[in-house]
């Protein structure tokens, strides 16, 4: 039995790994909106870098804990068909 998640675990994934990575860009370097669009849509106040932090942080956090989630339930369902005792071993 495979022992790797399927499904919604791996789109959770890279939804973390992109939402973590916006963080970490704009933490370190705030003006990267400004230079990669060619736009400062707050007038240098700041403000949007600040919800872009916010926002990425939030789904970090709440696309982690999904992701957690889904890698328990695969885990413990591919145990529960390893030991026989899984749905559709027939045992009750």
């Amino acid at each position: 039995m495979d022992r790797f998640p399927k499904g919604r675990f791996w789109p959770e994934a890279a939804g973390l790994s992109v939402s973590a990575v916006s963080l970490g860009v704009t933490l370190v370097w705030p003006s990267w909106i400004e230079l990669v669009f060619c736009v400062d849509p707050d007038r240098g106040s700041g403000l949007l870098e600040w919800i872009i932090v916010v926002v990425s942080f939030t789904v970090s956090v709440c696309v982690s804990v999904l992701a957690r989630h889904e890698w328990r339930r695969s885990m413990t369902l591919s145990a529960q068909l390893l030991e026989g005792t899984g749905p559709g071993s027939g045992q009750v």
